[in-house]
């Protein structure tokens, strides 16, 4: 019995080596894998010419990165490894959390917010909303809370006692200054309270959460309210799961609605980021014209001259890590 472990353990050990030698870990189904190295464009990087020199080591690292057998599987394996077993992670973007939830670390770990920063911030949105009103339009700003900011019991244990006000300070001087804006951190926790609202695996709310920030949108417009019907699941891969490597689905919640009685007239434009992208498919269904910028690329002023093309109503979204680029506007 002894003895067959011990081959056993030297053909497991023995066999990446034998395999990269052979260069079968370059061939898929029979095909040749083409991928670009450092030999020509689109094709497998050869066995390098042995020399010792610098140049020789730095071929042979690349070479032995390509073509090492079961690389993949064997990154795939570490990473579940990190995930599940020790509750940590290699990328130091990546938070693990209570039960496997994920989390953005930048969003944990960020600073507060100076004065001089919401005052930036306050005045800009301001002057954007008294223009937005002398065009005849309707201002509104929708601001978005992270997910560390609504799955606060879901955070390492080491960071319960950490206290993250940010939200509540900008959203406390936006209300001080008159802004017309939608505060949804408190609303989302409460109905985190029923279903999940933000994906496990991702640092995006979930189709379901987009919506219920959807309804309060439109009551912030005074228009009608949406049905608020049940829900059914569907499967995703995250962003956050993608950047460990784990590759993993999960299963999380979108609205069971028929919005096709629900119509507006009127031209929406909407200045979103990537939870906007949650928040589009809605305005898209529901609204006559909707002309769309990412806030990332478009500064919402670019348009006031022409009162942003007679627009009815112009919104502007950004999450809560997001805040301070509005400061790239404020020369404007």
């Amino acid at each position: 019995m002894k003895k067959i472990v011990s081959v056993a353990f030297v053909v497991l050990i023995g066999l990446p080596l034998i395999v990269t030698v052979f260069n079968w870990s370059s061939f898929t189904d029979g095909e040749l894998k083409e991928k670009p190295g450092l030999g020509e464009e689109g094709s497998r990087i050869p066995f390098p010419e042995v020399h010792l020199t610098p140049k020789f080591f730095v071929h042979m690292d690349a070479y032995v990165s390509e073509n090492f057998p079961f690389r993949d599987v064997l990154v795939h394996m570490n990473a579940l490894r990190d995930v599940k077993l020790l509750k940590s992670s290699f990328n130091n973007d990546v938070l693990v959390g209570k039960d496997g939830y994920l989390f953005l670390s930048e969003t944990v770990s960020g600073s507060d917010l100076s004065e001089d920063e919401l005052y930036g911030i306050s005045s800009w949105l301001k002057k954007v909303e008294d223009r937005v009103v002398a065009c005849g339009a309707k201002p509104l700003f929708i601001f978005i809370p992270d997910k560390r900011s609504i799955y606060e019991d879901k955070l390492p244990g080491r960071l319960e006692d950490e206290i993250y006000l940010n939200y509540e300070v900008a959203e406390a001087r936006f209300d001080e200054e008159g802004i017309e804006f939608v505060a949804l951190k408190e609303f989302l926790k409460e109905a985190y309270n029923v279903s999940e609202v933000y994906s496990k695996l991702d640092t995006h709310w979930n189709r379901y959460g987009a919506y219920l920030a959807f309804g309060r949108i439109l009551e912030a417009l005074n228009l009608k309210s949406l049905p608020q019907d049940d829900f059914q699941d569907y499967e995703r891969y995250g962003d956050l799961s993608r950047m460990l490597g784990v590759g993993e689905k999960e299963v999380t919640y979108e609205p069971q609605v028929d919005l096709s009685g629900v119509n507006f007239s009127g031209k929406v434009v909407l200045y979103y980021d990537s939870f906007g992208l949650g928040l589009l498919p809605f305005f898209d269904q529901v609204f006559s014209k909707v002309e769309s910028h990412h806030i990332m690329d478009v500064s919402p002023y670019d348009l006031e001259r022409n009162c942003w093309g007679r627009a009815d109503y112009v919104i502007i979204e950004i999450v809560e890590r997001a805040i301070t680029h509005l400061l790239n506007f404020t020369n404007d």
